[in-house]
């Protein structure tokens, strides 16, 4: 009878153990995950929209057409965010005749300033001045109706082409300049 007692106290230890050991890890403060601020992955937009059309307008003129694959607008960061296919058409004041063009994999628009930065390969061709830019990122200004790049550029007009890093323009390419020249090929 005494060994059975003392299995039993054996038994009974090892389950007070057991249950000590639960209740104490049970009870420990629990962590949050860690998340990355502005994760792009785990916000979703609230809007999506697919082979899209946007007019932008000053008064009654249309001053731009962009043309995009995919737009997924994130009103929480007042954002719009185009990929695939994008394509821009910027049109001369208070006319229907596009003064500039421009090409690229996809863009950002802030949508409180219409700030647009545009990102891959940038393709921007003047037809009034037949000049092009190339770029992999470029940085519309709506306040002051700017372009810059602080990338690597190329610019070819029918008598030249310059490469260099850095640029400034106007949006129709006629009044541009390039920071750093590192080569320029008369033609």
């Amino acid at each position: 009878m005494i060994s059975r007692i003392d299995h039993g106290g054996r038994f009974i230890a090892c389950a007070m153990m057991v249950l000590s050991l639960i209740v104490i890890t049970g009870c420990r403060e629990r962590t949050t995950a860690t998340t990355v601020k502005n994760d792009p992955f785990l916000r979703s937009p609230t809007h999506v929209s697919y082979n899209l059309e946007i007019l932008l307008s000053d008064s009654s003129f249309v001053r731009a057409k962009i043309l995009a694959d995919v737009g997924r607008v994130y009103e929480d960061l007042q954002q719009t965010v185009l990929v695939g296919n994008v394509r821009v058409a910027f049109f001369r004041k208070r006319s229907d005749v596009i003064a500039a063009r421009l090409t690229c994999d996809s863009v950002v628009i802030d949508d409180r300033t219409r700030d647009m930065v545009a990102f891959g390969s940038v393709v921007v061709v003047s037809d009034s001045t037949k000049t092009t830019l190339r770029t992999t990122q470029l940085t519309w200004t709506h306040a002051v109706q700017r372009v810059r790049s602080d990338q690597p550029v190329r610019i070819e007009t029918p008598t030249e082409q310059i490469d260099g890093i850095g640029f400034e323009s106007d949006q129709f390419l006629t009044d541009y300049r390039i920071f750093r020249v590192r080569g320029v090929h008369q033609e």
